[in-house]
């Protein structure tokens, strides 16, 4: 998918699987208020889950270690600060 057209594909699917789940809770409990409730809850759960996960992410990142450069990688950097370019 191109450019932001990847968002839009998204935000549909999202839209869709709230569109489903307040049918069929409404179905099942025939209360408009309910079923709000409902939707309202799995947005924030939803909300929660990714921040979640967002901060994990952060976390891990942060107290992780630097990896070590490998030889190949010093051997490429040697070979680019010796091009024979004069200034």
């Amino acid at each position: 998918m191109e450019g932001d057209e990847w968002r839009h594909h998204i935000l549909i699917h999202a839209i869709g699987a709230s569109a489903a789940s307040a049918v069929l809770t409404y179905c099942l409990t025939s209360s408009l208020v309910q079923t709000a409730l409902c939707a309202v809850l799995a947005q924030v759960g939803y909300f929660l889950a990714m921040l979640c996960l967002v901060w994990r992410t952060e976390q891990s990142s942060t107290s992780r270690p630097r990896p070590h450069t490998t030889e190949a990688e010093r051997l490429g950097e040697a070979s680019d600060d010796h091009s024979g370019n004069a200034g």
